[in-house]
């Protein structure tokens, strides 16, 4: 894999986060396509010269959601619809390889299928249209209430950490872990924060930790 391609995968897509009930209003018109947000975190792989973007679970399933390289050549530029082709295309291949494709819809269905994702408990949606590269902003509606977030230090003599997103980098304020967690986390600890939502400046509304809050010490 080439140097830039290696820059490429480890790039994670930005999100530009609506309210849930704005996109259940708004997510039902065509030009695009809507992914379930599968709660995992942002990964690579690369099979038969094909690099793919994905989520990785924690019990070890990814699912992939884009295609970054193609024998060692960026598709990063290419349009999502000419990406996502790609993907589908290898569908069959993947599933061989233990690979899924991330549930999707066309977004005339989107706002149906992201009242589904929440019912069922998943997390939430991102939409992305047809025409946009892979660095193009994606918008997000997630249930309020868990982010993954990066520890990038404690707060001196507190039971608080500072944080930000653990894919984007975004300032997310502090939390604070009582009953021993902090001592459980350093910097560059990977954690799960409940929170009532995400403020003007993108902090995390009453931030608690989640249950399971420990993703990676």
């Amino acid at each position: 894999m080439g140097c830039f391609v290696k820059s490429i995968a480890k790039f994670h897509p930005s999100k530009i986060c609506i309210p849930v009930d704005v996109a259940l209003r708004d997510w039902n018109r065509a030009g695009g396509i809507v992914q379930q947000k599968m709660d995992g975190q942002f990964s690579t792989r690369e099979i038969d010269g094909v690099l793919y973007a994905g989520e990785l679970m924690r019990g070890g399933q990814f699912y992939a959601f884009d295609v970054l390289a193609i024998r060692g050549e960026s598709v990063a530029h290419w349009p999502l619809d000419a990406r996502w082709q790609r993907l589908c295309a290898k569908v069959e291949s993947l599933r061989l390889a233990g690979v899924l494709l991330v549930p999707n819809v066309h977004s005339e269905r989107g706002a149906v299928f992201l009242a589904e994702v929440l019912a069922a408990g998943g997390e939430g949606c991102v939409l992305k249209d047809w025409g946009a590269t892979y660095g193009t902003p994606m918008i997000a509606a997630k249930r309020g209430g868990i982010w993954t977030c990066r520890v990038t230090g404690h707060c001196g003599g507190t039971q608080s950490v500072f944080i930000v997103d653990a894919e984007t980098g975004e300032d997310r304020g502090k939390v604070t872990l009582r009953g021993g967690k902090c001592d459980q986390v350093r910097a560059g600890s990977i954690i799960r924060v409940e929170g009532m939502n995400l403020t003007d400046s993108g902090k995390i509304r009453q931030p608690v930790s989640a249950r399971e809050f420990l993703v990676k010490y």
